[in-house]
Order: C-alpha cells, then sequence, then structure tokens
C-alpha cells in the first residue's frame, strides 16, 4: 500500500533499472503537487518531491542516466531530479501546455 498522497494517485511509474517507484496525483489533483518515491522492491517510502507550485501533467525517469526523473506542472516549469537524493539538479522555466514529458530513448 502507498499511502501518502492527498488526492487519488494519476500516474505511476518505475525507473528503468526497478530501483524507484514513483507516484503523483497528475493535472486534477486539488492541493497535492508532489512526486513521491519509494523503493521499488520494498515500496518503502524515500522522497518527497514537492517544488511545483500547480498541478503535475507528467513525469518521466531517464533511460540513460541513473537516478534522473523529469517533471512537467501546470507552474510552467520542468524540473530533473536527482532520485538518489530527492533534490531539483536544474528547472527550465516558462513551458505552458506541456501535457506530457518523456526522456528520448537514444
Amino acid at each position: 500500500t502507498l499511502e501518502g498522497h492527498s488526492d487519488a494517485i494519476h500516474e505511476l511509474k518505475y525507473s528503468p533499472d526497478g530501483e524507484y517507484l514513483a507516484s503523483c496525483c497528475g493535472f486534477q489533483s486539488h492541493g497535492d503537487y508532489t512526486i513521491r518515491l519509494w523503493d521499488g522492491y520494498s515500496g518503502k517510502p524515500l522522497h518527497v518531491l514537492d517544488a511545483h507550485t500547480k498541478p503535475i501533467y507528467s513525469f518521466d525517469f531517464s533511460p540513460r542516466k541513473k537516478n534522473i526523473l523529469a517533471s512537467a506542472s501546470k507552474d510552467g516549469k520542468v524540473y530533473l531530479w536527482d532520485t538518489k537524493i530527492g533534490q531539483v539538479t536544474q528547472e527550465l522555466e516558462g513551458v505552458k501546455n506541456f501535457p506530457e514529458i518523456r526522456f528520448s530513448p537514444n
């Protein structure tokens, strides 16, 4: 059981290596603008990624760089996160109507 979000989970993904499981309430959220990271094997909570100030459109794990997750939000920002420490490593601003974020497989 994954507990902690204050709204229904909209998106759930494993990292490519299975080490992490990430969840978010998504675009229809009413106040929970977080992504939660869990241990992919035990389900133990690891980090709450909480920099976004509006609903999250989507997120994705990098297929090539271990421990990198990108998230896009209605707040106009894309964040790159270090999943090992649960911190933002890069911020991109001015993103509008970005409904889906995905890493290129190459």
